[in-house]
């Protein structure tokens, strides 16, 4: 028992690693100041809280996760019980919350959360999930992207439950004048994770018929990530609606929107048939970093002219 155990969480630390590994250096080293405001922010709403709001969102996020399984069948097959992996599954997601509930003696939501997580491991997600709703909207209602946003279409099919989360924690904790900022930062970082595969040499003349990729990509990514920070934008506005809050809104918005053409540019820049995706993320997180600094700020926009410039003549070349 106890080596199926070790094994299992030896497989979870492997997992771990393989996503930190995708996600790579240049983006760890943009997302560790962020995570750590985050993780002071939630310690202060779990300090704060005196309703059961923390155990709620822990235990809907967790349901999600929880339902949407696919990997049941694989667990039975092991020789220890199937709760136990859930279990273990579970408490290594949610230690932290309930470290921080033991320690501020939070004990109805200690109760809520350690209770719904038992709940949750006593019940087995099924085998065979209904593809109707997901196919419905996965495949028909990404029909408006356009075709040349085909990285939009792709990897939102690939990570909807991390985006949908994330944007409905901004939705929630609106009334935070930190949350919808960082949200909007966030998802703007995540887009940026869209352009680090290249196409193939004939999606891309497919798509470049008019030798304006570059441009359509830009002008049409920039609209549907602006569309999209809508909601957010109105709820932050009618909670905060001092004119500081209004500028620190503003210039958010001006970061994001560099930061996803800095995102295509470095792309195309690089770009090359033979590769399969652009390996080197530091020009983006330095890119970034230089964003968070205000005395640093005359940077960026020097990267973004001299990388656009050389995706365009990249992209001349290879149409050529």
């Amino acid at each position: 028992m106890l080596s199926t155990t070790q094994q299992y969480l030896f497989f979870r630390c492997k997992q771990l690693f393989r996503v930190l590994k995708e996600i790579g250096i240049g983006h760890l080293l943009i997302l560790a100041p962020l995570i750590f405001v985050a993780i002071l922010g939630v310690l202060q709403v779990i300090s704060t809280s005196q309703n059961v709001l923390v155990s709620v969102v822990m235990l809907l996020t967790l349901s999600g996760l929880h339902w949407n399984r696919s990997d049941r069948f694989f667990l039975e097959q092991l020789p220890a019980p199937l709760f136990l992996f859930f279990l273990l599954d579970y408490l290594l997601l949610s230690s932290s919350v309930l470290f921080c509930l033991f320690f501020w003696q939070k004990w109805l939501n200690l109760l809520i959360l350690s209770s719904g997580i038992i709940l949750l491991c006593i019940l087995k997600p099924s085998y065979f999930k209904n593809d109707t709703v997901i196919k419905t909207f996965y495949l028909s209602e990404f029909r408006w992207i356009p075709l040349e946003l085909f990285e939009w279409r792709c990897g939102l099919r690939k990570n909807m439950p991390g985006f949908v989360l994330l944007y409905a924690m901004g939705l929630i904790f609106s009334f935070y004048a930190i949350t919808v900022p960082i949200v909007l930062f966030l998802l703007a970082l995540s887009v940026t994770s869209f352009f680090h595969f290249f196409e193939n040499k004939d999606l891309l003349l497919a798509v470049n018929k008019h030798q304006n990729l570059l441009q359509i990509k830009a002008k049409q990514s920039l609209k549907l990530f602006n569309l999209s920070a809508i909601p957010l934008c109105i709820l932050f506005v009618i909670f905060h609606h001092t004119s500081t809050h209004l500028g620190a809104l503003l210039v958010i918005l001006i970061i994001s929107n560099l930061i996803i053409l800095f995102a295509i540019s470095m792309k195309y820049k690089n770009y090359r048939f033979h590769h399969q995706k652009v390996y080197n993320s530091l020009p983006l997180a330095i890119f970034v970093g230089c964003l968070c600094v205000p005395f640093l700020w005359p940077i960026p926009p020097i990267m973004l002219f001299n990388f656009w410039k050389k995706a365009q003549e990249n992209l001349s070349y290879h149409y050529s």
